[in-house]
């Protein structure tokens, strides 16, 4: 979507397209577990699988029937950075392990769990290396020698993650349950596109990053006085400092980074 909106897009109306694109991805986080949750609580897990069948098939053959697609080059098969996917692959599938089964194993403790890190540690800086040496790799790190987008993908992280592990693992809350209280993200993101969008115009992105981050920070900081008492009342107005100012941190940030990219470069580092 980031590279659709650079390419398609300029000057002022580049603003509103980074403004839509950030707003998604600010939304999706907090809608996603409270749609998610029903359908867990309500059907099985399983389903969050099942029900994107119909929607893949949908959007897979609107892209045949609608969109105007180049005719593929068989022949950069053959130039293809195959060691770079394998270094990738090998180094994601085993992080991942760690990540997700290191708390189940007492992380370091356990033989497989210190394999496997080391294999990702390994594996990992093999792809980078790769990467930055070879001349059409899978992805192309080069991108973050640029300054400005070096420091937009930093200004970017968010933390919207651990909220959901606090309510499931410490407050005992259901799937669904943590989707409607964390949902106050996703509604603070909304109410701050207007806002975004009609400054954009008339103030210059850097110091609305500035504002946002801000913003950001203050949510962190009243995030600090939580407790195992917490529920969804005491955490609406933390989420709510959060959620309105995320598009005045992402949009600029991604305007920033992506806008002062080559055409060439841009689909590899969006």
């Amino acid at each position: 979507m980031f590279t659709s909106s650079f390419h398609y897009f300029d000057g002022h109306r580049r603003v509103y397209a980074a403004a839509v694109v950030g707003t998604i991805a600010s939304i999706a986080p907090s809608l996603g577990p409270v749609i998610g949750g029903f359908i867990t609580d309500t059907l099985d897990w399983h389903w969050l699988f099942y029900i994107n069948i119909a929607p893949g098939l949908l959007v897979t053959f609107g892209v045949l029937a609608l969109v105007d697609i180049d005719e593929p080059d068989l022949r950069l098969l053959k130039g293809a950075d195959y060691p770079g996917m394998l270094a990738m692959a090998i180094a994601l599938g085993t992080l991942e392990y760690v990540l997700e089964e290191g708390a189940r194993y007492n992380w370091f403790s356990d033989a497989t769990i210190r394999r496997c890190a080391i294999i990702a540690g390994v594996s990992g800086a093999l792809f980078v290396a790769r990467s930055l040496t070879f001349a059409n790799p899978v992805v192309d790190l080069r991108a973050f020698t640029n300054r400005n987008f070096l420091f937009g993908c930093i200004m970017s992280f968010a933390t919207i993650f651990l909220t959901p592990l606090f309510l499931g693992y410490v407050r005992g809350y259901s799937a669904w349950q943590t989707g409607t209280a964390i949902f106050a993200t996703g509604i603070g993101s909304m109410i701050g596109v207007p806002f975004y969008v009609l400054l954009g115009r008339r103030i210059d992105l850097r110091w609305l990053m500035m504002f946002g981050l801000a913003c950001l920070a203050l949510s962190m900081w009243s995030f600090s006085f939580i407790t195992s008492e917490w529920s969804g009342s005491e955490l609406l107005i933390p989420q709510l400092l959060r959620g309105f100012p995320q598009v005045f941190a992402v949009a600029p940030a991604v305007t920033l980074g992506l806008g002062s990219l080559p055409p060439d470069r841009l689909k590899y580092a969006s």
